[in-house]
């Protein structure tokens, strides 16, 4: 069987939708990367997160590329360039000043916040706990002192999915 598709046509309907989405906007930073980001998301990517959509669109480079990049790209320099460990340490210090976040609090984040070790000993340093992603390649401290795979400690732990 032969599907035909109106390629026009739809590309038409994907700009009709990316004009609706992008009017949303009101800096024309975000308005521009509409269409790139709907075009990742139906694009024929084996997974689909930020990071990768970010890949499929170029900005993870400009990310990468620091400061400069983002001034170059027209990002205003109001704005500020900051990795994402740095923002999520940062929120948590206000809510952590402001009484918010306390002992009897907990954080869970995912594995770019387990990569830095600043924001691990942040946590540690407050005695507040924490529960952050790995990969599950990752080699971790058990309880009992070994260091071992995290997927080996989800094993051993009687996670459904040790690769999860």
């Amino acid at each position: 069987m032969i599907t035909v598709v109106d390629l026009a046509g739809w590309v038409a309907s994907l700009d009709a939708v990316v004009e609706l989405i992008g009017g949303r906007f009101r800096r024309v930073e975000p308005r521009r990367r509409v269409g790139t980001y709907l075009r990742g998301l139906l694009a024929g990517l084996e997974r689909k997160n930020g990071w990768t959509l970010a890949e499929h669109a170029g900005a993870a480079d400009l990310l990468d590329q620091g400061p400069g990049a983002l001034h170059r790209a027209g990002v205003p320099d109001e704005v500020g360039f900051a990795t994402k460990p740095r923002l999520g340490t940062a929120m948590l210090a206000r809510a952590h000043a402001a009484g918010l976040l306390t002992s009897t609090s907990s954080v869970t984040a995912d594995e770019a916040y387990w990569q830095n070790p600043t924001v691990r000993g942040w946590l540690a340093d407050r005695e507040i706990p924490f529960v952050l992603a790995t990969r599950n390649d990752d080699v971790l401290t058990s309880p009992d002192r070994h260091r071992r795979q995290a997927k080996v400690l989800a094993t051993i732990a009687g996670a459904r999915d040790p690769d999860t």
